[in-house]
């Protein structure tokens, strides 16, 4: 499992320029305004059928995907045929870029660390279970937990399981309603235009679009979420029916259960908070905010052998108590310290030994501990855990 925060992405059309081509996962590299030429069109097209054939994606996944037009639209559009039909070369370029857009978000959901691949541990498996009773009920579910237990790749590989869902993760720039709203606006691919009939706010747009739609909504780093934007969301809940799954810290839940009138509007809407924390030895209780025990097993040892081994890496079982003691002392980073500690450990066992990317490393709790030791200047490990970190690396 990952629990190394990956950077905010916004959409595609917004990274597609000649200066962030490195940055792109799936989608082709066009502008992100203004008519496209023959060539850029092509490409896109090309993209969009590789990744197709990829991940097996029939039209109709794609068109739940987006959110909008018909699986025969898009099965047309990438094989740049449209029958009788007449279409503007202004609309295939829209269409194009909602399908570029789409297709890059999507690979963002799908990427994991390369060579670690995703662990159902207890922590995931709670998460998943909050998702499915979002979904069935409903309702708006709170997950959280401190940082390090693998929330946002657990939180992606929900909206990747979940068909037609929207996953947002916010950065310090989407905390408000405004951006938040604009956010979702450019996810469901709402344009303010051609005019309609009647005027339509973003907003409405929005509650439209979702309306009975049954779409799961993931919100991942919910805590950072500015009253207003909590209210919006509240709001998108109430106007849509949609499922709403808020991935975060106690941070939110504290706010949310505050006696003011503003939060206690947001708090009666929660179906389900669940406590990550009383999460151990792969189960899960839904919680209401009762307390943790820092020692208590969360990730247990089998979790660390199926996240960090591979057929390039074998633990000791020294370094497996090592990394369970880490991975379970909150406040210390959990699992996003143990990928560093690792990550170090075999770059130096490699070296050391002269050993090539591909051939298989032993690390054990000694090693660990060395890169402990030399990353770790402030202090803060729980004095019963350096402890007993100690007489591990002295029995091995």
């Amino acid at each position: 499992m990952n629990s190394e925060k990956p950077p905010d992405h916004p959409p595609a059309s917004e990274l597609l320029s000649e200066h962030e081509e490195r940055v792109l996962v799936a989608a082709a590299l066009i502008p992100s305004s203004g008519p496209l030429t023959d060539d850029q069109r092509q490409k896109v097209r090309d993209a969009a059928d590789a990744y197709r054939k990829e991940h097996g994606l029939k039209n109709a996944d794609i068109a739940r995907g987006i959110g909008d037009g018909s699986p025969g639209l898009w099965s047309g559009l990438i094989a740049g045929s449209y029958g009788n039909k007449k279409v503007s070369d202004a609309k295939i370029d829209g269409l194009l870029r909602s399908l570029n857009n789409w297709m890059e978000e999507d690979a963002r959901r799908r990427r994991t660390r390369p060579g670690r691949p995703f662990v159902y541990t207890g922590v995931a498996n709670a998460m998943i279970d909050a998702a499915k009773i979002a979904q069935q009920r409903g309702w708006i579910v709170i997950a959280y937990g401190p940082t390090g237990f693998g929330k946002t790749m657990t939180a992606q590989v929900i909206a990747e399981k979940h068909v037609g869902a929207i996953y947002l993760r916010l950065g310090k720039g989407c905390c408000t309603y405004a951006k938040l709203r604009d956010r979702l606006f450019g996810l469901l691919k709402l344009t303010r235009g051609p005019k309609r009939r009647r005027p339509i706010s973003p907003d409405d747009a929005i509650f439209e679009k979702l309306h009975d739609s049954g779409r799961l909504i993931v919100i991942d780093e919910a805590h950072r979420l500015r009253d207003d934007g909590l209210e919006f969301l509240r709001d998108v809940h109430d106007e849509t029916h949609c499922p709403i799954l808020l991935v975060c810290t106690k941070d939110l839940w504290e706010r949310v259960q505050s006696d003011d009138e503003d939060h206690g509007q947001m708090r009666r809407r929660v179906g389900l908070a669940i406590n990550l924390t009383d999460v151990a030895g792969g189960s899960a209780n839904g919680s209401r905010g009762s307390g943790h025990d820092a020692r208590r097993r969360i990730f247990t040892s089998d979790e660390i052998r199926r996240i960090y081994e591979s057929p390039r890496v074998k633990l000791t079982p020294d370094a497996v108590e090592y990394l369970v003691d880490v991975a379970n002392l909150i406040g210390y980073g959990s699992l996003g310290r143990c990928d560093q500690l690792v990550d170090c450990a075999v770059a130096k066992a490699r070296k050391k030994a002269g050993l090539g990317p591909a051939e298989r490393v032993t690390i054990d709790a000694r090693l660990l501990s060395e890169w402990d030791a030399r990353t770790m200047r402030d202090g803060i490990m729980a004095p019963v855990v350096a402890d007993r970190r100690q007489r591990l690396v002295a029995a091995g």
